[in-house]
């Protein structure tokens, strides 16, 4: 209870776990955005990419903000936490899903298709199982059939088959980056 009065390892605990899960949302669309090839969007106009980064915290920040007068406690206002980190991820999820679906669809040659089916089949394998394991039981049950920490290795397969694609189809200029 200490913690929740005045104590700043909690809160210092709240801001780093929201700026680094915010942080993953956004380096999954931005990644979307620029691999294997920058997307026209990106050509365009190149204040998209620091607009990726800006508008999650600033949104979540000013929401948050909105909340806080409105709260009876300190704990109400917490809750109001659950909305950002429900939402946040869902539009960004959304958005990297219609970036992917568009870059796909504008790939003329089974080169670069080939190389994007790899990160296709590691995404849908570690979304689809936290969407199977996680999510649906916990709207169907009302509790996920595996703990948080078990939710943790269902991402794994995906630093696990990056590596496979970057070095079977030189997605990225390795050596240059290894130099």
């Amino acid at each position: 209870v200490s913690d929740l009065v005045n104590g700043l390892g909690f809160w210092l605990y709240i801001a780093t776990t929201f700026g680094v899960y915010t942080l993953f949302w956004v380096g999954e669309l931005h990644f979307a955005l620029v691999f294997p090839e920058r997307h026209p969007l990106v050509l365009k106009w190149r204040a998209v990419v620091p607009l990726l980064y800006l508008v999650p915290y600033t949104l979540s920040l000013a929401y948050l903000a909105s909340a806080w007068p409105g709260a009876a406690s300190t704990l109400e206002w917490i809750s109001h936490w659950d909305t950002v980190e429900t939402v946040l991820p869902a539009s960004y999820l959304v958005l990297t899903l219609v970036i992917v679906i568009w870059s796909y669809r504008t790939f003329r040659t089974t080169e670069a298709r080939q190389k994007f089916r790899w990160l296709i089949f590691a995404a849908l394998a570690c979304g689809g199982s936290t969407f199977f394991l996680w999510y649906l039981p916990t709207l169907i049950l009302g509790q996920p059939l595996l703990n948080s920490n078990g939710l943790g290795l269902l991402v794994l397969p995906y630093p696990l088959i990056l590596p496979i694609a970057i070095l079977r189809y030189r997605l990225f200029d390795i050596d240059l980056i290894l130099n």
